[in-house]
């Protein structure tokens, strides 16, 4: 018998001599055993046995007919099954009951008519006949239901009832951010949004929750692991205190829209992985930490909604090391809150919303088109900038010490929460120095323009009239020979309309006069002049 059976009938007090009463409708005592009390709570056919099993365990049974997978509450969740173990052993109870209640009817038969004999009544044959007749009467109505539930038959009739009886939409646990589920409790999340303070509320089967974090909440638990490695790791306090909100409310249930994607930034073991692994570690079940496949995210993937298929109910998603550019459109699209498609063999396509925030772990920062504003706002860069080495810096075991101060972990989640609550999730000043740092130097454009200036080929003035600035195609076909010189591959080397956008993240770039980039000039009079002289049409 599985644990979740076990469950169900320890605590609703489901045996099979209690359903045979309550199917007989009065107790089963030889003295006192009367034919003719109806059986009225018998079931009559399949969907009578669905409905006896599911008023006997009100809310704990529910059936997903487009993925075909049961859950059953086990006083926590509504934990998915691989199969239809659960019910069936139910439908076999309820079998079982039946049987029960034939063999004591029968036993009364005979309890009856011996009672007859050793009285020495006459009639006592015909007694008997009379109380075998009034019991076959008496059994009429559920007589060929309950012997149908010794068939396998009979059996995936009432599987099939029940299914329908407790079916739910593929939505009803398509989103549960409004609960946190620990072992001891649930926290309601709109009533702490409400309310900033963190009650925990007792495990009930109405609430529609199918995971949980196997923590215990213990408020005053300490982390001081934690604390550590947040204080060794991350670069400065201001990325480590932005670090835990995203976490936070990444894991006890985001809002739609965060216009946040964390970009976890260090070399191989700088610890910017490690959370990712806590977190999937102590968020037992399904769908909390999602790792998807790298087509869900980059640009130019084959069928990206498949890969998007395992994102949708994800709350912490998972990416690293990633070094080809990201799917731009679709980023905007997942951190801004919109619907975005999935699909998945054998279930229709979709549309869903996502519940996340993607954490995004490299060595080298993330490949997003930097030069496109609405993504580069949705940068969130954190970066551990210290490598540990084993024997000399590194905490051995730190993983599973911080995993063993799951209580401590969740204290530490409940303040992040409420800090964002107050603060928000807006970027330090430090992330965006390091934002505006990676643009530059992944900008063949930039560095193009910073070596002329250093070079004193270009000079940046930002007083300069916008007739002597650089006319665009002039600077452009330098940047060519430039990128020609150091050996830049023909495939990496800008056009002109994406060269005008990398130079747009630092300088105005207008078409007065033909397109200038207004402040830039050469250092020599005569080709100042030369560039003034000349014109432009784009």
């Amino acid at each position: 018998m599985l644990a979740e059976t076990k469950y169900l009938i320890e605590t609703y007090g489901i045996k099979t001599e209690e359903w045979a009463a309550e199917l007989a409708g009065q107790a089963l005592s030889l003295a006192t055993f009367d034919p003719c009390v109806p059986m009225e709570n018998a079931p009559k056919d399949a969907t009578d046995g669905a409905d006896f099993i599911v008023n006997h365990i009100p809310n704990c049974l529910r059936y997903n007919a487009e993925t075909s997978t049961w859950y059953v509450w086990n006083g926590v969740i509504h934990k998915p099954l691989s199969g239809n173990t659960v019910p069936t052993q139910l439908i076999d109870t309820l079998g079982y009951a039946f049987k029960d209640l034939s063999n004591f009817i029968e036993s009364w038969v005979r309890f009856k008519a011996n009672e007859a004999k050793k009285a020495k009544d006459p009639e006592a044959a015909q007694y008997e006949k009379d109380l075998k007749a009034s019991t076959t009467a008496l059994i009429a109505g559920v007589k060929d239901y309950a012997r149908s539930l010794n068939s396998n038959r009979g059996v995936k009739d009432t599987l099939e009832k029940l299914s329908r009886a407790v079916a739910v939409d593929a939505d009803f646990f398509g989103d549960d951010r409004q609960w946190f589920v620990v072992r001891n409790g649930v926290f309601d999340m709109e009533e702490v949004r409400a309310t900033k303070q963190w009650t925990l509320k007792k495990h009930e089967p109405w609430r529609p929750v199918y995971r949980m974090w196997d923590i215990a909440d213990a408020p005053g638990a300490d982390y001081p692991h934690l604390k550590k490695f947040l204080g060794e790791s991350i670069a400065d306090d201001g990325q480590a205190r932005f670090f835990s909100k995203a976490v936070a409310l990444a894991c006890m249930g985001s809002p739609v829209s965060t216009k946040t994607l964390v970009s976890l930034q260090g070399e191989t073991n700088s610890g910017k992985s490690m959370i990712n692994r806590v977190v999937k570690r102590l968020a037992k079940g399904a769908d909390t930490v999602v790792a998807p496949p790298r087509d869900a995210i980059v640009a130019g993937a084959r069928k990206p909604e498949h890969a998007r298929y395992k994102m949708r109910r994800g709350r912490y998603v998972a990416f690293s090391e990633i070094r080809v550019a990201l799917d731009t459109e679709f980023v905007l699209q997942y951190t801004g809150g919109d619907d975005y498609d999935i699909e998945e063999k054998f279930i229709a396509s979709s549309t869903v919303a996502p519940q996340g925030i993607i954490f995004m772990a490299s060595n080298k920062g993330t490949q997003v088109d930097k030069t496109d504003a609405a993504m580069f706002s949705r940068i969130a860069p954190v970066n551990f900038p210290h490598t540990f080495v084993k024997g000399i810096d590194e905490t051995e075991n730190l993983e599973d010490l911080i995993v063993a101060e799951g209580s401590g972990f969740l204290e530490w989640m409940k303040w992040s929460y409420l800090t964002y609550l107050e603060e928000g999730l807006d970027k330090t000043d430090s992330m965006e120095a390091l934002k505006r740092e990676e643009r530059e130097a992944d900008s063949t454009a930039l560095q193009f323009v910073d070596a002329q200036i250093e070079a004193n080929l270009l000079r940046f003035q930002p007083t300069l009239p916008k007739s002597r600035s650089i006319l665009l195609t002039n600077l452009h076909e330098s940047y060519v020979r430039y990128c020609m010189r150091h050996a830049i591959q023909p495939k990496d080397i800008l056009k002109k309309k994406d060269f005008r956008k990398h130079l747009e993240v630092r300088y105005e770039v207008d078409n007065t006069a033909g397109y200038r980039v207004y402040g830039l000039a050469h250092t020599t009079p005569a080709e100042s002049m030369g560039n003034f002289v000349q014109t432009e049409r784009d």
